[in-house]
Formats: C-alpha cells, structure tokens, sequence
C-alpha cells in the first residue's frame, strides 16, 4: 500500500471514529434537562409513540427536533455560534422598543386604556418614557418608576408588622432590583429610575428594628452571570 492510499485510509478512519464518538456521545448524554438557559426557552422532550403520529409523520418529526435539542454539549456549541456571530461585519442596529402593559403592582405608571406598543420616535430623547417594558434586541426589561409615596407606604407598613410582632420577632425586608437597573447602555437605562436610590429611601423610612438585606451588591457583583431571563 503506498503512502497516499495510507492517507485515504488515515482520513477514513479518522472521519469514521468521530461519527461514533459522536454518536456514543449523544447516547450516554442525559435526555432530561427542559430549558435552554443560553437560548432561553423550552427545550423539546422525548415524543410519544402512537401509530396516528407514526403515519401522519409527527412523531419522527418531534423527534427530530428532540434529538436536536438534547444534542451533546449543545449548550456550550450555541454559546460558540452566537459569540462567533458577534464577531461577524458591522454590528446589527438596535431594535428598540417601549410598551405600555396594565398590571403593573410597583406603582409609579399610569397604563393607558389599550395597549400600545410602537418604536420610539426619538430614542436620544433619554428624559421621558413612552411604556413600561423596553424591549432592547432579545431582551425584554420592565422600566422602574419611583414613586415616593407608595415607597412611604410600604416602609410604614413594613414598621406596622414590626410594632405587632414585638421585640421577640426579628423583621426583615429584602428590596431586590429589576434587571434594567444594571442596563450597561445609559441611554435606555435612564429612561428608569434609579433602584439603589429608591432602595435607600425605603431602607431610611424603617423603624431602627426593621433589618433591611442587601440583595443589590451580590445581584451586581454577578450580573454577567444568567441572573434575569431575557424576558
């Protein structure tokens, strides 16, 4: 055998033990996992066999789509592609959006009778706000606005609860920050109110009893880790 037969016969061997790597991989991979935390979403599960969605083809299909999502490693090599697409030409333009909601339990907003959602006409202007979620590419965060009354409010009640409880029962509050607060571009984080400033101007109205918990340094301190859902 000479040696280019030799090569043929090292590329084959090669290209034949990584497909059975591969799929010996994907065999031992653990099939349970539900949720994608790099993409987001629910990942598809192991289909049901019945002979309806045998012959309709549904079944091979959703197992096509199990056999995707559960493939092996498949979190880091999405984590890769999308890293390697950030580094592909000009960066992609923003897509920005602001959207009024009702049921919004903070206080501060006043929804409007229908829901609107539009692009801003101007989003230099950093002063105002048009809606209660900013929706910036993928993500979607809700806008704080601070409302000094309601804050009142609450730090009063929190002191009430204290008073009835007596000196036997410690009281705690834990005021946690919604993810714009740690928004890295100034000009859409500044369409919210500040948190820490709001945090603190409850944490000051407690009774001297009341333990205030900082849960905003730890959030911050690990803020590019998977600490808020995209949505």
């Amino acid at each position: 055998m000479d040696k280019k037969n030799h090569i043929s016969f090292l590329n084959i061997f090669i290209f034949m033990s990584l497909i059975y790597l591969i799929t010996i991989l994907n065999m031992l991979a653990p099939k349970d996992k539900t949720i994608s935390e790099v993409e987001n979403r629910t990942l598809a599960q192991k289909p049901i066999f019945s002979m309806d969605n045998l012959l309709s083809g549904k079944y091979f299909r959703d197992f096509e789509s199990f056999f995707a999502d559960h493939f092996f490693d498949r979190e880091k090599l999405v984590k890769i592609s999308k890293d390697i697409t950030s580094l592909k030409g000009i960066k992609r333009e923003e897509e920005v959006f602001l959207v009024d909601f009702h049921g919004q339990n903070v206080g501060g907003n006043q929804g409007s009778e229908d829901d609107v959602s539009e692009k801003p006409d101007d989003t230099n202007n950093e002063g105002s706000t048009k809606g209660n979620l900013l929706i910036l590419n993928d993500t979607v965060m809700e806008l704080y606005k601070f409302n000094q009354e309601k804050a009142k409010l609450y730090a009063d009640m929190i002191n009430t609860v204290e008073s009835n409880f007596g000196e036997d029962v410690k009281v705690y509050s834990l005021l946690a920050p919604i993810q714009i607060e740690f928004l890295d571009n100034d000009k859409y984080k500044n369409l919210s109110d500040s948190q820490i400033d709001a945090i603190k101007f409850v944490n000051d109205n407690f009774s001297d009893n009341i333990i205030p918990v900082d849960a905003y340094t730890p959030i911050k301190e690990h803020i590019d880790e998977y600490v808020y859902y995209r949505t």
